[in-house]
């Protein structure tokens, strides 16, 4: 949106402020642009990617909210670097927490077996809004067993959604059969696409 004087704001903002610029007092916000759908791509609404946590709000105070009230639930790690984490030994779903040192951003490592236990599913999602991260960002995954010397690579375009998600994408598994045995390792490497 923008006022008669040219000033702009994001449409979420402009509801909250009953339509007024804050910046002139001209009245009535009347006009939407290019500008304004940008602004509000940064106001975008982002859920606390932790299974118990209600948080709710912009992508900025969401990630502050996460190193703050999580930091013992989160891997942090810096993009470019690779970085090495436990595979679960349990044969459960589970996600694990992951945020860049400097932006902030939050990232999940998704582990899940199929149903008949055949194999296990790697995957890397992103929490944020879908509209300004969206092909932002690539990830090497890597899963070893070194009793046995095996190695499983992909390298993928993580998903974007705006809270945690029970099922993730089918796009950019990483598949373990279940006839690897011992102990697995595996190695994240997340890329910030320029």
């Amino acid at each position: 949106m923008q006022c008669k004087n040219g000033h702009a704001i994001c449409s979420s903002c402009c509801s909250r402020l009953g339509r007024i610029c804050t910046l002139c007092t001209m009245g009535s916000l009347v006009k939407k642009t290019k500008r304004s759908k940008k602004l509000a791509h940064h106001h975008e609404t982002t859920r606390c990617s932790c299974p118990v946590c209600a948080f709710a709000d912009y992508p900025n105070k969401l990630y502050d909210h996460v190193r703050g009230a999580h930091r013992l639930l989160i891997t942090s790690f810096t993009y470019g670097s690779p970085f090495s984490v436990p595979a679960p030994l349990e044969l459960g779903p589970r996600r694990m927490i992951l945020q860049e040192v400097h932006e902030g951003v939050i990232f999940t490592l998704n582990h899940r077996v199929l149903q008949d236990q055949s194999a296990r599913l790697f995957s890397v999602d992103c929490i944020g809004p879908p509209t300004t991260l969206n092909k932002a960002f690539i990830y090497k995954l890597t899963v070893r067993c070194k009793e046995e010397g095996h190695r499983f690579s992909i390298e993928s375009i993580p998903k974007v959604h705006t809270k945690q998600t029970k099922h993730t994408s089918n796009k950019g598994l990483l598949i373990i059969p279940s006839s690897i045995n011992g102990r697995l390792l595996v190695e994240v490497c997340i890329h910030r696409v320029v």
